[in-house]
Order: structure tokens, then sequence, then C-alpha cells
């Protein structure tokens, strides 16, 4: 059986349970059947199609895997055979922490959205750091793996950049990619360092460790940033100036909003961030927003409401290099992932 089909045969059972065991237990179930799996079928290189080469890394395909659905690191061989030309794992933290109490995630299926206020919950950098080096396609470097690095519920935003900084430093070896992430809406104040002064001093303190990084490894480490939804038209102005005085390599635009635009079911006044459907419209404004102020040379990765493959589309037309999918992953399975990366080959290269 197909890891399409076995989705679709799941999916009436998974959509009546509690989502975060659903999350929890179905990549472990999914992972057993491809230990199984990969004794008949060997683990493969994405499929290339409509490749791009981005700040020094070749993507294979313009569609990933965004950063929440293997927090730990546990899943990228599983994940991997998707097709995904780059794969995000984390949040990662320094330590670990298991997040905000549950019940933390709410599924709205008749809107196509989940509100989550997960807080960074991770078995923190050392351990995750060892369950990557356990996956083969992470060791043969079969694709592009890119690092989300947060901070511990207990860290002050003045020392934020040491967080950021620990992580990278640890994963400076294994990592493609690095993203700090300061846009999550459920770690406290977390998008004040989004804020122009903290931006600036933040962001100089973190580029400076990763060139001195980048000297004693002799390699080169994009460093991207992930921002909200929610900003405003001179936060935009603001952190474009910055972003373009450090010359910061990409964006991920963006994370999940606060915001409640009209939605069906009981769940749309839980606290936390929004994803799925009703980010689409608000991500794709944001990220039109940056490309119109920013060089051509910042990469622009699109994630947010990007559900089908039509979405993806959209967004790769609006200005991102590449797209990445979580919510539209969980809604409707490893299949629209195939049809995205197989519909990104009409695009121009």
């Amino acid at each position: 059986m197909s890891y399409d089909g076995f989705f679709d045969l799941l999916k009436p059972i998974l959509l009546r349970l509690n989502p975060e065991l659903v999350h929890e237990k179905g990549l472990s179930t999914m992972a057993l059947f491809d230990a199984g799996y990969s004794l008949l079928k060997p683990l493969e290189q994405p499929k290339t199609i409509n490749p791009i080469s981005l700040n020094g890394l070749n993507f294979s395909n313009r569609v990933g895997l965004a950063a929440g659905l293997d927090k730990n690191g546990m899943f990228v061989d599983l994940l991997s055979r998707f097709g995904f030309g780059a794969i995000e794992i984390g949040t990662v933290t320094p330590k670990p922490q298991k997040g905000n109490l549950k019940p933390r995630l709410f599924r709205l299926a008749n809107d196509g959205a989940l509100i989550n206020r997960m807080g960074f919950n991770n078995e923190g950098a050392e351990k995750i750091l060892k369950n990557l080096g356990n996956s083969k396609w992470v060791k043969n470097q079969m694709g592009v793996l890119g690092v989300n690095v947060g901070i511990n519920a207990s860290t002050s935003l003045r020392d934020a950049y040491k967080d950021y900084n620990f992580c990278l430093e640890k994963f400076f070896p294994v990592a493609d990619y690095f993203v700090i992430n300061i846009s999550s809406p459920n770690t406290k104040n977390l998008r004040n360092l989004q804020s122009k002064d903290y931006f600036l001093d933040l962001l100089k303190k973190i580029k400076k460790h990763v060139i001195s990084l980048c000297a004693a490894h002799k390699c080169h480490r994009p460093l991207y940033v992930k921002l909200s939804p929610d900003l405003e038209a001179i936060e935009i102005e603001n952190l474009s100036d910055v972003i373009t005085k450090l010359e910061i390599e990409g964006l991920i635009i963006s994370n999940t909003t606060e915001k409640r635009p009209s939605l069906e079911q009981k769940h749309c006044k839980e606290t936390g961030g929004l994803s799925g459907n009703p980010l689409k419209a608000s991500a794709e404004k944001i990220l039109l927003s940056f490309r119109e102020r920013l060089p051509s040379y910042v990469t622009m990765i699109g994630s947010g409401g990007i559900m089908t493959c039509k979405d993806a589309l959209d967004r790769l037309n609006a200005g991102a290099d590449i797209v990445q999918f979580y919510t539209g992953l969980v809604y409707n399975g490893p299949s629209v992932i195939k049809e995205t990366i197989e519909s990104t080959g009409k695009l121009p290269a």
C-alpha cells in the first residue's frame, strides 16, 4: 500500500480523534510502516523538477516541509518519502521543554484550519542532534535540511541571542540552513523581537556568530528569519531596512496568525496561532509587501495557508522562491505534495 492509500484509509478515523494524539501516533505508526517498506525500496533523493539554487543551496524542487510537523527530527526519513526538496525540523530550543498545557492543538475541519498553542515543546538541542544522526537522509545529504531554532520559555528577550546562537553552533555541522523563529505567538513576548530595536540588536549578534561559525567550519549556512503575518505596514518597512542593512539572506513568510477571521467551529476562540485556509490571504499579502521592498537576493519561502497545489502555485507566482506545507499536508495527505511538485514543472525555471 502506498503512503497516499495509507492516509486515505485512516483519514476518516484520524479526523475524529484528538489532534495532538493523531500527530504523535500517526507519525509513529507510519514510521513503523516505513521501516518495513525501506527494505523493499531504499531512500531516494527528491525528484528534480524545476530545481533552484538559493544562497548556495541546491533545491531539487520548490516544495518543502515547514517546521512543526517533525519537531524533534525523528521522522525525517519517513517524511522524505513524500518527495520534499527540503525538510525543516524544529522549533528546537537549547534545553528540552514540555511546552504549554494540554489541550493545545485544535482542529477546525470545516475551516480547513488548526489552532495551536504548543509552546516550543521539544526534546532539546542535544537529543534532537542525536535523532538527526540516526537519519540516513541526513547522513547521506539526500536533500536540504533546515533547522528552525527558538528560545526556551525561561529565557529573557535580552538573552534571546544566546539561545539562538547555542542552537546554531550545535547544529552547524548538519544543517543546510537555519531559521530564526521570532514570530511564534505561543511563547510569551517572543513577537516583541520583531520590534525594530530588538530586531536590529538580535540579528547583529546572531549574524556575527554565524560569520564566525562559517569561518571555523569553512562552509556557508544561510540564515533565514520567520516572521508573523500580523505585521503592520510600518513594521514591514522597519524590518525590511534591518534585513537589507545586515544582508539577511532570506525570510519565511509566514508563521501562524493571532487574528480570527470568520470561522465556523467551536474552537475558533481558542488562543494560539491559527494556520490553514484562513491564513492564506494575509500570508500572501505580507510576502508581496516584503518582496517589493527587499533586494532580489533575499530568498522568500512561502508558508502559511498553503493547502492545495493551486495555493502553492499562487504563492510562487506572488514571489516565493519555494513553498512549505504543514496544515495542507495534515488535511490532504502526501498526495498534495506529489501533485504540487509535478505541477511546478510547468512554471518558468
